[in-house]
């Protein structure tokens, strides 16, 4: 589109939008994009800020808001063309942009060169109200904005503002306020003495004032902003908040209408009472900016969409009581200004109002000149005539006559509603021309918009399509990558496989840290409280933070997450609000730097220093931050930050010096200080509701007790800014609104992420049943008086909510469900493997007599130096027939659910070593396990119709021999089931496939040969840490040291497992397990290393 055309698009996912160019849009967006894209003539950006279009479904015709994914500009075409449509709607685009349009009754999508007139253009019925209207008009924040330069225009503001420069000398002293107003002023001084004395010369330059805000980084509060006074003469002065009272916003429809601004005076004709003339300058510099001075370059305020109802028909009934009439079958308005007339198209769509414009030319009565083009709004049919006199309507008693009157005609002259389609909706705009333009700019706009690539945009707001191929996008832009694996073993697998395969990449692990978690609940069959236990793991909480850093600083940004990844986590823009930036060479005093770091939730701690603290010692501070294994020191100069540089914080010595660091929080969880007392107040407002809500019911108990759990929690918040359970009131801390989604991991992506959800047939269920699980145990809480409602919101994300923030997904699974083969547009089968195996041949035997037959076939496998999976129905079983193969001299374990996780790895691990042969389990051989040495896998009572052994779950087990080129599948069964058959058959079908591939390619299949980790590895963004167990020395020890031996090894145990060194724990605890068999004999003596 023309950069010049208009764009309606929200910051954020609620509906509080504005209009803008969306050439100056784009510009911005790419701006302050570090690394654009581009390809050929044009460049794009995703884009760092999280803008909205209201956009239009093709399928449904259902308008809602849809994210903007891609900002782009191209270089502008020689010709362009003008699409107008006969209620006067228009837009100037290039020849191959895109429209939807209704044809001949079809819903189709044309480029521009190919529409006619005639086709028809889907406009809104309506727009929605926005969802936080507002209450004032905020000058010093207006004049500040980057649209609006008041000295480039010769108008020099100045603001008195005594209150609050006393304030800054308090917070930050006398020096700072010097500072700043020796840039600008000669003698600095004296005009610090002004203002602080409010005598002559006490005013400063609003562009001073501003600047020393910023640098001193104080923002002022609503309060303090309503008694600074802003004047642009001698004694004309305007409040910095400017309520938008009916009043307020009637003068503007009247100045809308009738209104003249001259330098120093505007006047406002009315022809009931004559003319009104206001001398003021910054008023009428106000009106200048905010309508425009001229009858040509009037629009409605940049502010009006985000009036409420109430307050737009306020100031449209007092424009139309001054510049409306009524004729035969409609209500007119005349205006000079092209914008003006745009704008009001739009406006009245929020009253469900459909206008028609049309250009005219006319002269003035009172003029020899030869006349002018003029846009007429006219609003005509029943429908619409009857919103507007509910709606809007006018002041006067004889113009509110005409209108009834006009209300009792039965003719209906509207002409844009299609037969049979008022029910819609959407209207439909005719097209009336389509005229090709020259074009001499240099470039052309368009954005991208998530599912439906439609936005309303041009003048009169049309619906348009994005032109832009996505799918070239998305092979040049490297995207931030989400996998979600549904538990933490296959998610720790992930992790490691996409570590060694990128190498050069941010490759991330985000789980629960969680070693031990209780949650808090209530039992009232039997009256048991049941509070709230965890034990965190430092390591894994250290790698979440790291995880959102590298979201924030890189797109590189691969993250492996387990479900919990859905369950809230603190706001990312707090937490990118909350961040320290550090540069050598900057004054920063001491003291802002401990401050900030304290708001950080960083504890000082000059002794024990670790992850998530910091200490000081005279001008050097050092931090440990917590997302990081090496500590950062700052040292200062006085006020100078002299030196910046990482360093190891058990041998202090230096790694590298930095030149510029951020310093991110250390808790995802955090509100900056001002909203603390919001939130106080606002629990207390919610606990006397819900007390008078008990008691009401009659719940007395209940009520003390909330009350008293209550307020003890507020104290503590008062006291030390924290409470054991504090998550539970995680809504007003991040400020949101009663039943709003909690922020989580996928926030802190950008718009264009991609998501791959792993063995998706498991995880899907268990992100549907998150939110329904964590339900019913806050009702008992809620219910019997141990948490307020707001708990309630203090929750995973509901499965509604989770695909809302989808992006593009790819489901993984070798068994998908019904769920994503219905949302997947398409279904891709890897089939093919580049080693060139097969899926393994699959043999039904009878179940007579299975075990003699399994014991034949392990040994044939034993002989190969291979290994056997057996899998059973029940744990019982399993752990006989270990035992029964184990007499029979076969090297034989069993696994399942009862097996700690600890030992599972260890039982894997020894499986792919050789220390056994045969492994027996039940459901756990399934998803995720990776044994190329496997070349059998054995199911028994494959015939038992069930979960165990459906169809999805035979071919996951059957997949377990898919790594090695003798694989193979036995299925003991005395009848084949139709699950059995189903698998059978998809199996054979992949195999003749692959097959096929492999004779058509002259590829011979090899066994997968993969490294047997010799422990646990776990990877930071660009190196692998190893944790190894060491040898242990053998000496003897007396039966009178165990019990000390006992708790040393208790105590190396748990610290091994709290850094993921879990089979070095395993070891520590198999040893334990030893001396406490065995305390009456001479035993070696055990290293604790």
């Amino acid at each position: 589109m023309d950069g010049e055309e208009p764009i309606l698009v929200c910051e954020g996912d609620e509906f509080n939008p504005r209009i803008v160019k969306i050439g100056r849009l784009v510009d911005k967006i790419l701006s302050l994009d570090p690394h654009p894209q581009i390809k050929g003539d044009t460049t794009y950006s995703p884009g760092i800020s999280s803008y909205y279009a209201l956009s239009i479904s093709p399928k449904s015709c259902l308008i809602s808001l849809k994210p903007i994914t891609m900002f782009i500009r191209h270089k502008a075409p020689k010709k362009m063309y003008k699409v107008e449509t006969e209620c006067g709607r228009e837009v100037t685009v290039t020849g191959d942009h895109n429209f939807w349009v209704l044809r001949e009754g079809k819903l189709q999508l044309l480029k521009t060169d190919r529409l006619s007139t005639g086709d028809y253009i889907p406009v809104p019925r309506s727009l929605p109200s926005p969802q936080r209207p507002i209450a004032y008009l905020n000058l010093f924040e207006l004049f500040n904005s980057e649209n609006y330069v008041f000295v480039n225009n010769g108008w020099k503001f100045y603001v008195e503002v005594n209150k609050i420069v006393k304030r800054l000398i308090t917070l930050k002293g006398r020096k700072a306020i010097f500072s700043v107003l020796s840039d600008y002023y000669r003698h600095p001084n004296s005009k610090l003495y002004s203002i602080l004395k409010n005598i002559k010369g006490q005013k400063i330059r609003l562009n001073v004032f501003s600047e020393m805000l910023k640098q001193l980084s104080y923002t002022p509060s609503l309060k303090e902003l309503s008694q600074v006074k802003i004047t642009s003469g001698k004694r004309e002065y305007i409040p910095a908040i400017i309520p938008l009272s009916e009043e307020f916003l009637k003068l503007l429809g009247y100045y809308l209408a009738e209104g003249n601004a001259q330098e120093r005076y505007f006047i406002i004709g009315v022809r009931e009472n004559g003319d009104f003339q206001v001398s003021r300058r910054g008023w009428v510099n106000l009106l200048k900016m905010l309508i425009g001075s001229k009858a040509k370059d009037k629009h409605l305020p940049f502010f009006w969409t985000k009036l409420s109802q109430h307050q737009l028909s306020a100031m449209l009934r007092a424009y139309f009581e001054g510049d409306g009439w009524i004729e035969t079958n409609s209500v007119c308005v005349l205006t000079a200004s092209k914008q003006l007339a745009s704008d009001l198209l739009l406006a009245l769509l929020r009253f469900e109002i459909w206008a028609r414009v049309k250009k005219i030319r006319k002269r003035a009565n009172n003029s020899k000149h030869r006349g002018d083009w003029y846009w007429k709004i006219s609003i005509s049919a029943q429908e619409n005539l009857r919103n507007f006199a509910e709606h809007i309507g006018f002041i006067t008693a004889r113009k509110k006559q005409a209108l009834q009157n006009l209300l009792h005609h039965k003719a209906d002259s509207n002409v844009d509603v299609l037969p049979g389609c008022k029910d819609l909706i959407v209207r439909w705009a005719r097209i009336s021309s389509i005229s090709s333009i020259s074009y001499n700019k240099k470039y052309v706009y368009d954005v991208s918009v998530k599912d439906d690539e439609t936005f309303l945009a041009g003048r009169g707001g049309l619906f348009l399509h994005n032109t832009f191929t996505m799918a070239n996008v998305i092979q040049n832009v490297q995207k931030p990558t989400l996998i979600i694996s549904h538990n933490k073993t296959l998610a720790a697998q992930l992790f490691s496989e996409f570590s060694s395969l990128f190498p050069h990449n941010r490759v991330e692990y985000f789980v629960s840290y969680y070693d031990y978690y209780q949650p808090e609940a209530y039992v009232p069959q039997t009256d048991t409280y049941i509070e709230k236990d965890a034990s965190i793991n430092d390591k894994i909480d250290r790698m979440r933070h790291s995880a959102t850093r590298s979201l924030l600083e890189h797109r590189d940004t691969i993250i492996v997450a387990s479900v919990s990844c859905i369950y809230g986590l603190g706001s990312p823009k707090d937490y990118r609000e909350m961040l320290l930036r550090l540069k050598v060479g900057e004054e920063i005093p001491r003291t802002r730097i401990l401050k900030k770091l304290v708001e950080m939730r960083y504890e000082r701690n000059d002794v024990d220093f670790s992850r998530g603290k910091f200490r000081v010692r005279g001008d050097i501070i050092e931090v440990f931050p917590a997302y990081e294994e090496e500590a950062i020191r700052i040292e200062l100069w006085g006020d100078e930050i002299e030196r910046i540089s990482l360093f190891d914080p058990l041998t202090r010595s230096t790694r590298n010096s930095l030149e510029e660091i951020y310093i991110y929080p250390a808790t995802h969880y955090l509100a900056p200080p001002d909203r603390l007392e919001y939130a106080i107040r606002s629990i207390e407002k919610e606990l006397k509701q819900r007390l008078r809500e008990l008691r009401s019911q009659g719940k007395l108990l209940e009520a003390e007790r909330l009350e008293s759990r209550t307020k003890y929690d507020l104290e503590m918040i008062r006291e030390v800014g924290y409470c054991t359970g504090i998550e539970n009131y995680s809504r007003y801390f991040s400020g949101r609104a009663p039943g709003e989604r909690p922020s989580c991991l996928i926030d802190y992506f950008p718009k264009d992420y991609l998501l791959f959800i792993d063995e998706s047939h498991q995880t899907i269920p268990q992100l549907h049943a998150m939110y329904g699980g964590d339900k019913s145990r806050k009702d008992n809480l809620v219910n019997y008086g141990f948490r307020l409602p707001s708990a309630y919101d203090n929750r995973p994300l509901k499965f509604s909510e989770f695909e809302s923030l989808i992006n593009q997904v790819i489901y993984v699974s070798a068994t998908p469900s019904a769920y994503e083969l219905r949302r997947s547009q398409q279904v891709v089968e890897q089939l093919i493997r580049p080693t060139g195996l097969v899926d393994p041949k699959i043999t039904v035997k009878p179940a007579t007599q299975p075990v003699d037959d399994l014991l034949e076939e392990i040994k044939k496998r034993v002989e190969k130096h291979q290994r056997v999976l057996v899998t059973t129905l029940t744990k019982r079983m399993a752990e006989d027939l270990t035992s029964y193969l184990e007499d029979l001299g076969i090297r034989v374990r069993y696994l399942h659910s009862e097996v700690e996780t600890i030992e599972r790895a260890k039982i894997l691990r020894d499986l792919r070593l050789g220390k056994f042969d045969v492994l027996v389990g039940i459901n756990l051989l399934r998803e995720g396990l990776d044994l190329p040495e496997v070349s059998l896998v054995a199911i028994l009572d494959a015939d038992k119709e069930g979960f165990l052994r459906s169809e999805t779950s035979l071919i996951q087990m059957a997949g377990r021999a898919a790594r090695n080129i003798d694989g193979e599948v036995i299925l003991y069964a005395d009848e084949i089931t139709s699950s059995m058959r189903r698998a059978l058959k998809e199996t054979e079908r992949r195999r003749k496939l692959q097959l096929e591939y492999n004779k058509k390619h002259n590829i011979t299949p090899q066994t997968i040969h993969k490294a047997i980790l010799a422990d646990i590895e776990t990877y930071t963004a660009d190196k692998y840490e190893g944790m190894k167990v060491r040898e242990e020395k053998e000496e003897y020890v007396p039966p009178s040291e165990v019990p000390r031996l006992i708790k040393i090894l208790e105590k190396k145990m748990r610290k091994a497992a709290e850094n993921l060194e879990f089979e070095k724990a395993a070891q520590f605890r198999d040893r334990i397990k030893e001396l406490k068999r065995i305390k009456t004999k001479p035993l070696k003596r055990l290293s604790t290393h």
